[in-house]
């Protein structure tokens, strides 16, 4: 018996609240049909009446001066657009929370083991590092000022493929001057030999990080940290990019230094050809995504809006009154 009245008690629920819903949207047909102007302004009404809650939302994009919010952004992102493959890429190799990633490329087909490029390479990281600059709230602050330390007391998170392979100071400066007297006599020391020799080096706990060093452009395995110099060199050889990142603090004026790091970067010229993705930048990219996207969202809300305006009013005609 009990079953049976609970089967009964479903029933009847089910039934009231098809009917409820039948009446419901049968007024609100109605209501459509009779006032498709009325209608079509709620609707408009009740996305204007949204709006205002985008001046809260938090980010790194601007668009038309509001920040909008990265995960927002990427849920309506198209995946073929080529911000978004850029947005990808970086965010896979400088996954940390701010950012500045380097990508040094030389020109004119010299090579990225050349001490001209390792100089060169040099050269602008200790630019970033220690001469760029930035003004926020009245106060400048540098690298030194923004970077992530493990502690008070250490030094700045920093990473370079150029460092690694002659270290830095006068350390450096000897080092190079050491490959270029190997390059004047290329006949003895090969490419092979001064890669080799620049690999014997990094320390061997320091050697497993050679593979996110440096853009080799290889699709076969890395040989190992604890694989010979020859193998690592070998591996090495055909790297044309050499990679540098400067981990900052997630502050306001961090974001700051990221664009002035862009903006020095693109206006810069050398030995090398310097590309600098940021994490400010990764977020303008995601409003070129978005923006991208803003035909399609645009299309879709006014086909809802047609939707109702001429179907539902249409399909719930009282006789009797006019449309």
């Amino acid at each position: 018996m009990a079953g049976d009245s609970s089967l009964a008690l479903d029933a009847w629920l089910s039934h009231r609240i098809v009917a409820l819903e039948e009446r419901f949207f049968a007024w609100l047909g109605a209501w459509v049909g009779r006032r498709p102007k009325a209608a079509a302004a709620l609707v408009m009404l009740v996305y204007a009446a949204l709006f205002p809650g985008t001046f809260l939302l938090e980010g790194d994009g601007k668009l038309v001066y509001l920040n909008l919010d990265t995960d927002f952004l990427t849920t309506f992102t198209l995946t073929d657009t080529p911000e978004y493959k850029r947005y990808t890429l970086g965010t896979s190799i400088y996954p940390d929370v701010r950012i500045v990633g380097l990508a040094e490329s030389p020109r004119n087909g010299q090579s990225a083991f050349a001490a001209d490029s390792l100089r060169a390479a040099l050269d602008v990281e200790s630019h970033i590092s220690s001469s760029l600059s930035i003004s926020h709230d009245g106060k400048q602050y540098s690298f030194e000022d923004l970077c992530v330390r493990a502690s008070s007391k250490t030094p700045c998170r920093f990473s370079s493929a150029a460092s690694m392979l002659v270290g830095s100071g006068q350390v450096a400066e000897n080092r190079l001057r050491q490959l270029e007297l190997m390059e004047h006599n290329s006949s003895h020391w090969p490419l092979s030999k001064r890669v080799a020799w620049l690999v014997s080096g990094i320390p061997p706990p320091q050697r497993a990080l050679v593979q996110v060093h440096f853009g080799t452009g290889r699709v076969d395995a890395f040989p190992g940290a604890g694989a010979s110099v020859d193998a690592l060199a070998e591996w090495l050889i055909n790297s044309k990019v050499l990679l540098a990142s400067f981990n900052l603090q997630d502050a306001e004026a961090s974001k700051l230094f990221e664009r002035e790091t862009l903006r020095w970067v693109t206006g810069s010229s050398g030995a090398l050809r310097v590309s600098a993705t940021t994490t400010a930048s990764l977020g303008d990219e995601c409003v070129k995504i978005g923006t991208s996207a803003l035909p399609l969202l645009a299309a879709t809300i006014i086909t809802m809006v047609g939707y109702v305006v001429m179907h539902l009013g249409g399909e719930t005609r009282i006789p009797g009154h006019t449309q």
